[in-house]
């Protein structure tokens, strides 16, 4: 059966996350997709983050939430055309994973990069990039998730780039996300048809002005919903737009969901 979860960095930071928003999410949400990186999770890569991983477990555990994860994109690019940016990017990768190992995660979902000037070649880097780590990925790992942009520089924008990416990969999955999707002019029961056993994880929301807003606004992101119960996506859904007051516009797209998956 499908679960419903919300983006993190709605709520900013781990502090509240941990001590107010958690108790909020649990009410409506089965998981909480959490943010590692700043200002999201501040403590991120410093001396207190393996404490602060410790804490953000046990406010999990409290609250019957299980997690997935989302990596840092300002920092992490494996589409770059320096093999030493491009294995900078493994390191942090692994790292992500082995933090949403100790947290239990189903999946950890990552940027695929931007181009540097040279979008071919940037293709061809990140291609190396992803089949080195999908032979690097354990068994016991959370999945490892490959997220579709849109606009500006960043890689795997449209549906062909996408499926090229992970074509023929066994441990690189994909999440969806509807939004990007959606603006990039993907055909949601194509998209959905073609990277349907690939997709892992889903992101929900729309874009207005390249903000992420409540998906409940946009027709466009409904079809894409649509397309995923079509064939029958039973995995995680993740709320990354809101308006304020954040857990009330959570707590109502949650609940569209809901009868939407009939849950």
């Amino acid at each position: 059966m499908a679960s419903l979860g919300a983006s993190t960095r709605l709520y900013f930071d781990e502090c509240r996350i941990m001590a107010i928003d958690m108790a909020d999410m649990a009410g409506d949400l089965d998981f909480a997709e959490i943010w590692l990186c700043p200002p999201f999770f501040p403590k991120w890569r410093s001396d207190m983050m393996a404490r602060s991983l410790e804490l953000a477990g046990e406010a999990l555990d409290s609250f019957g939430l299980f997690c997935t994860i989302h990596a840092s994109h300002h920092d992490i690019n494996p589409a770059s055309l320096n093999p030493s940016v491009r294995r900078c990017a493994s390191q942090e990768i692994l790292k992500v994973l082995d933090a949403g190992s100790a947290l239990g995660a189903s999946s950890v979902t990552f940027h695929p990069g931007r181009t540097d000037y040279d979008r071919l070649l940037s293709s061809e880097a990140l291609r190396d990039w992803l089949i080195a780590m999908d032979g690097r990925v354990g068994n016991d790992a959370p999945r490892l998730c490959l997220e579709n942009l849109a606009g500006g520089d960043g890689m795997c924008q449209t549906l062909d780039d996408m499926e090229a990416a992970v074509e023929g990969l066994e441990n690189i999955w994909v999440t969806l996300d509807i939004a990007h999707a959606h603006a990039m002019g993907w055909d949601p029961a194509e998209s959905v048809g073609i990277l349907g056993a690939r997709i892992g994880n889903v992101h929900v929301s729309a874009l207005t002005g390249g903000r992420h807003v409540p998906f409940t606004e946009d027709r466009g992101t409904l079809v894409f919903l649509e397309a995923l119960s079509d064939i029958g996506y039973d995995g995680t859904y993740v709320i990354e737009g809101a308006k304020d007051p954040v857990t009330e516009s959570v707590g109502m797209q949650a609940e569209s969901l809901k009868k939407m998956l009939g849950l």
